[in-house]
Parts: structure tokens; C-alpha cells; sequence
């Protein structure tokens, strides 16, 4: 293994793991780190070509296939059904051999608790007066309001809700859009958005990691299978509890793929005093906490601005509970949490008795955390803002880009780094001075508009932005140039760019999540690839 002292940086070509910055043996060996293959002469760090197409990211509905149902009903406000409940309710006989579908045209529909069926298909976006053919989740949308009146949708086995609004769940327990508690539907292109769980009356000193209200978006729950792909799940909240976007919890076995979490926060009011400090710490996971042993697959999504603010853990993906999911591909930025693992956080088994002694175990496995791009993370009170490993937890990290974070990534308190493989790590804020990443575009900010809809944020800069490469251009620089997939900075803000400049509007960026930092400037992060290394000696 080769490095040097605390404070020289330690910098690899063809793919090595690359480290940049001071302390990294501080960081890194306190908690017992074994680097395994550190200088291997293996693949590159994750690529941009490896990630997920952003057209392939979020909602992206399709016309149904209506030679896949037995029957075909419809609600609409000149419909035989005019809500879903109704609808749902009319299904007497679905079976494997006989499945029934329901097509929604848009609308709101204030319902609540709506019991899905099993071999019964839910989808939304249809026009009103349209062919049922055609499908736009944004254009029609198909809103399904609980009105802060219990959850919007509890799930059932083989069932599939796709295409649809679904808002203001509120309830005092677990799952304020989706609850699905030992079921397993399919869960698609769907807008999960703006709901809210309260904190549990019970939540009082001296308790404090309690599993409280968890899942505002989507409760996994009790050995839960959902799929889980190309939602957009955003602005939603808990009071007290974890996984503002997704909670998984006691052996859950889902898959969560190609979704978009943003401006989720757990947490919000969870101010009770625990250990001399505010805050109980019962609200980690701004965007996915997972618990319990569960292992969800996690891969393939853009998580951004997610916040776990009071003295809590993970503004990304919090880990914890012999709990060992794959974490691979995703987009992991602008995320904030109180304490630690501003991306992401991972420990092993930790509880509190009756008398509020703490209890750590270790877990049976480690939580691999491979090709992902994670940066601009970053904690309040100043612990790693990209990877924390703590309290006998253990973690494989392969082929990530972690850069530009308030930290980079530190295994503590017996936390540790079993593999660490062909990644880059640079440009971390290791001593809270300022951040210098490499920057390989910048420019004024002419405008900006928030499109509550489709849940990004349009930018408008004073110059024109180079053009997409052309056809003829290699595979390499047509990477090299590409906006979409690659991560901007706004004052303090961090996001992931949608898509960039077209012909027709060649000073437009368009951003996932709500932008509010008022800076008048932008900045993207440049790649971080393997050849702009070269191995220090």
C-alpha cells in the first residue's frame, strides 16, 4: 500500500483508489480499516457511461396492453366509476388467469387508504375524453389526495400502482403515501410527493433511537418484495421517524431502481432531548433508511437535497441493524444530515435497553457500496460528509467517485472498511476550510423557475452552453461533454442536472429537486476519472 504521511495525498492512475486530502490514515485506520486490492492496477472508478441513461431515470410510463386483462375498468367523472375505492370495490373475481385493470383518467380524487388488490393494475396519466392509450404522468396527472386522512395507498400482492399523484398521506404510524406491510405490489412511475407522518406521542426522555413513525413516502415493512422503479419521490416528511422517502424495515427484500429522491426530510421536528443533546436520533435515512435485517436493492437512482437535520445520521441512505443492501450506481448529492454520513451512513446492530444503555453488535455481513458518484455531501456538526462507518458496522466500498464533500469518508468507533477498491477520493473538505473541486463549467445565472410538477428546477445562464457532441464524436467525448448525469453546484446547494442544452434552448439546464440557495452563480463538477491521475511517488 502506498502513501505517506496524515497529510500527503495519496493519488493513483488506472483506476487505483485515489485519495486526496489530509488525514486520510486518521479517518480511514481509526476505525480498524482494512484496505484490501487499495493499489490494484484494476477497472477504473464508476464511469459516466456506466450510469443509468437520464432518460431512464423518474417516471416514464407506457400504453397499457389491454390483451393482458381478462377486463378493463375505468374511472373517470363521466365514467361508471368515479373514484378508485369504487372501482377496486367492483372486483369481485381477479385471479392469475383472470387479471383486471383499472385506468384512471386525470383528476384529483380526494381518497384515502385505498386497498390495492391482488392481480388487480392501477395506472394513471390518461387524458380526460382521450383513447385510454396515451399516457403523461405530469401532463395528466392522476392525484390522489389522502387529505392529511390516513395512508394514500396500502399495498397488496401482485398488484401494480403506476402513474399516479399520490399526496398528503398523514397518519400517526408508518407509510404516509404507500404502506406496504409484508405485501409486495409493484410500485411505478409514480409522483410520491408531499406527504407527512407526525411524530408518536410516546417519543418522550429518555428514549431515544426508537423506531418511530418511518416511511413518509413509502413504508417497506415486515419482509416486504416491493419493486420499487422510476418514481419520483420527493418533499415529503417525518416529524420523528426514519426514511423520509423510503423506509425498509425487518427483512425486506425489495428493489429500488431508477427512482428520484428529492428534498425528503427526516426528521423535522424530532427536538427531544436524548444523552444531553437535542434531538432523539430516531430520524436518520433523508432518503432511505434501512433497518433491521433488510437488504432492498438500491440502485440506478438520483438522490439529492435529502436531510436528516437534528443531531441525526444520513441525509442519503442510512444502514443499520444487520443490514446488508447492495448500493450501486446511484447519484448520491446535496445531501445533509445533523451528524454523520451526509451521503451515507452504515452501522452494525445498535439498541437501547429499558435503563438507556447502549448495546452494539456486528452485523453477519458488510453493506457493499459500489460505482456510485457521491458528492457535495455534507453534516452540520462536521463529521464525514460522504461515507461514515460507525458502531461495528462494516462496508465494502468499489469503483466509487467520492469528491467534494465536507469529509470524505471515515471509518470510526469500530466502524469498519473491509474493501476499499479502485475508488477516487479527492477534493474532500477534510478541516472544514473551503472545498476546492475541479470545475469543468461555470457561469452566471440569468433565471431560474421551480416546476412543482415535474419536480425540478429550470436554469437560465447568461451564455450559451457548448452543444451536445455530435454523432461521429467518440463514445469518450461525447462522455467528456455531456451535461445530463452530471453534478452542479448553486451557492451551497449540490443537485444532479436532468438534461442540458438543446438547440432550440441553448442556456437552459434542467436540475432535479427545488433549488432555493439565491447564489447568482454555477458551477459543474468536472469527472474525476482515472487518467486525470497520475501515481504519486
Amino acid at each position: 500500500m502506498k502513501g505517506g504521511s496524515g497529510s500527503a495525498p495519496m493519488v493513483a492512475a488506472h483506476g487505483r483508489s485515489t485519495m486526496s486530502g489530509s488525514s486520510w490514515r486518521g479517518h480511514l485506520l481509526a476505525g480498524m480499516v482494512a484496505m484490501v486490492g487499495f493499489c490494484s492496477w484494476a477497472a477504473a472508478a464508476v464511469a459516466p457511461a456506466e450510469m443509468a441513461p437520464m432518460e431512464q431515470v423518474g417516471p416514464i410510463p407506457r400504453a397499457v396492453d389491454a390483451r393482458l386483462y381478462a377486463r378493463i375498468l375505468r374511472v373517470a367523472a363521466d365514467a361508471e366509476h368515479r373514484s378508485v375505492s369504487d372501482a377496486l370495490g367492483a372486483i369481485k373475481n381477479a385471479s392469475k388467469q383472470s387479471r383486471y385493470a383499472i385506468l384512471v383518467a386525470a383528476g384529483t380524487y380526494n381518497e384515502s387508504r385505498i386497498q390495492l388488490k391482488p392481480f388487480v393494475d392501477l395506472y394513471g396519466g390518461f387524458a380526460p375524453g382521450g383513447d385510454w392509450k396515451t399516457r403523461d404522468v405530469y401532463e395528466n396527472a392522476t392525484i390522489l389526495d389522502a387529505q392529511k386522512d390516513g395512508p394514500v395507498v396500502i399495498g397488496a400482492d401482485d398488484a401494480r400502482i403506476d402513474g399516479f399523484v399520490i399526496t398528503n398521506g398523514h397518519h400517526d404510524g408508518s407509510g404516509g403515501g404507500i404502506i406496504c406491510d409484508g405485501t409486495s405490489p409493484t410500485v411505478v412511475n409514480n409522483i410520491i410527493l408531499g406527504n407527512n407522518l407526525p411524530a408518536p406521542a410516546w417519543l418522550k426522555p429518555p428514549l431515544g433511537k426508537q423506531a418511530a413513525n418511518e416511511g413518509a413516502g413509502i413504508a417497506l415493512l415486515n419482509g416486504s418484495r416491493a419493486y420499487v422503479a422510476n418514481n419520483l419521490i420527493c418533499q415529503n416528511t417525518t416529524d420523528a421517524g426514519a426514511g423520509a422517502g423510503i423506509t425498509c424495515r425487518n427483512n425486506v427484500k425489495a428493489k429500488i431502481l431508477r427512482n428520484v429522491f428529492a428534498n425528503n426530510i427526516a426528521g423535522v421536528r424530532d427536538e427531544t432531548e436524548f444523552h444531553g443533546k437535542k434531538g432523539s436520533r430516531s430520524s436518520p435515512g433523508g432518503a432511505i433508511a434501512v433497518n433491521a435485517a433488510s437488504s432492498p436493492q438500491i440502485s440506478f437512482n438520483v438522490i439529492v437535497l435529502g436531510s436528516a437535520p437534528i443531531n441525526n445520521d444520513g441525509g442519503g441512505i442510512w444502514v443499520e441493524g444487520n443490514s446488508a443492501p447492495p448500493i450501486n450506481y446511484n447519484w448520491i448529492v446535496g445531501n445533509l444530515s445533523g451528524d454523520d454520513g451526509g451521503g451515507i451512513y452504515v452501522m452494525g446492530n445498535l439498541y437501547y435497553d429499558e435503563h438507556g444503555e447502549r448495546h452494539d453488535l456486528m452485523p453477519d455481513a458488510p453493506v457493499k457500496i459500489e460505482s456510485n458518484l457521491i458528492a457535495g455531501n455534507h453534516t452540520i456538526r462536521g463529521g464525514p460528509g460522504g461515507i461514515r462507518v460507525s458502531r461495528w458496522g462494516r462496508a465494502e466500498l468499489l469503483r466509487n467517485v467520492i469528491v467534494a464533500n465536507q469529509g470524505g469518508v471515515a471509518g470510526r468507533e469500530g466502524g469498519v472498511i473491509t474493501v476499499m477498491h479502485d475508488n477516487v477520493i479527492a477534493d474532500n473538505q477534510e478541516d472544514r476550510s473551503q472545498s476546492r473541486p475541479k470545475i469543468r463549467l461555470s457561469g452566471e445565472i440569468a433565471s431560474r423557475s421551480f416546476d412543482q410538477r415535474r419536480y425540478v428546477t429550470e436554469i437560465t445562464v447568461g451564455q450559451d452552453l457548448p452543444a451536445a457532441p455530435q454523432r461521429r464524436a467518440t463514445l469518450h467525448d461525447r462522455e467528456r461533454s455531456r451535461l445530463e448525469g452530471a453534478v452542479i453546484c448553486v451557492g451551497q446547494q449540490w443537485s444532479v442536472i436532468k438534461s442540458g442544452p438543446t438547440s432550440a434552448n441553448p442556456r437552459t439546464i434542467i436540475v432535479w429537486g427545488k433549488i432555493t440557495d439565491p447564489a447568482t452563480t454555477f458551477q459543474v463538477l468536472d469527472h474525476y476519472v482515472e487518467s486525470d491521475y497520475v501515481q504519486a511517488e
